[in-house]
């Protein structure tokens, strides 16, 4: 299955200096593009015996999106210090014997000043353990005044790579949606993460996963440089039905639309790099992301 994973390497010595055999990416973004890489010296994609990969950003956080195939020759090294390694959907990252790259896949990223959650949300209980309903029947759902979460479909296969789906009133609710230490975004920090990536023009293809394995095609300017891998989850409708997976992702915020109280959201969407926004009913459900307190 192709797949996008963020990759962080636990810990690392510090870089010696350059030589022939060694490549050490410095810029931020593609790996194939060589002013990423010192002296624009791209390694091949065989890399062998002997030879060192070094991922060593200028900023602390900045992100390496490896884009082609990549393999890594016994008694070759590859070696991350102060960056996120991005594996880009079709591209693959494997070593022909032995070599331990001790990898795990992260749960957050730092975008700019915020630190975001790389999944949706898919907890089914509030901060103090209390449990949040799951609501199945359409007609049930549509007349919710308290929080509830669902799958798409009510298909718990969706659940396991979209997350769930959460009403409102459970985004809202005084009890915590969000785990410890995390919080559901305000309309000000979705505004502060759409400024950090440039503006709304472009903001979502910044943010979606590439590729088609989850999105439809063309998943039109999806890059996710951010980090940020936004999936097209759906939604669910005030009337309980179901639309739009894999064709467009919505996430919640944390803030009321005045004067009429409608919670605030964010949209993304298959055919379009934009990412938009508005106000919405309570008994829609969409996806949550959380960012770090």
């Amino acid at each position: 299955m192709k797949f996008i994973a963020i990759l962080t390497l636990l810990s690392f010595a510090v870089i010696a200096g350059f030589s022939q055999t060694n490549y050490t990416f410095t810029g931020k973004g593609l790996w194939t593009d060589a002013s990423n890489w010192h002296n624009n010296n791209i390694p091949p994609t065989v890399l062998p015996s002997g030879s060192t990969i070094y991922i060593y950003t200028a900023t602390n956080g900045d992100t390496c999106v490896l884009n082609v195939n990549q393999t890594i020759s016994i008694g070759a090294k590859l070696q991350v210090e102060n960056a996120v390694l991005l594996i880009s959907s079709g591209a693959t990252l494997t070593t022909d014997g032995t070599i331990n790259l001790n990898v795990k896949k992260a749960d957050s990223i730092l975008i700019c000043t915020h630190k975001w959650m790389t999944k949706n949300l898919d907890v089914a209980t509030y901060r103090n353990g209390d449990p949040i309903p799951y609501v199945s029947n359409p007609v049930e759902w549509s007349n919710l005044t308290t929080g509830a979460w669902c799958y798409y479909n009510n298909d718990p296969a969706n659940g396991a790579v979209y997350g769930k789906l959460y009403n409102w009133y459970a985004v809202n609710d005084p009890r915590g949606l969000a785990p410890a230490g995390w919080h559901i975004p305000t309309w000000q920090e979705w505004d502060a993460l759409a400024t950090c990536l440039g503006g709304a023009s472009t903001q979502g293809g910044l943010m979606k996963e590439t590729g088609t394995v989850h999105w439809l095609a063309p998943n039109t300017g999806a890059s996710n440089l951010s980090g940020f891998t936004a999936l097209p989850g759906g939604w669910r409708g005030v009337g309980g039905g179901f639309s739009s997976i894999r064709m467009q992702g919505y996430w919640w915020s944390a803030t009321n639309f005045t004067p009429n109280s409608f919670p605030l959201g964010i949209m993304v969407e298959y055919s379009s790099e934009v990412a938009g926004g508005g106000s919405n009913v309570e008994t829609h459900g969409f996806s949550v992301r959380c960012v770090k307190d």
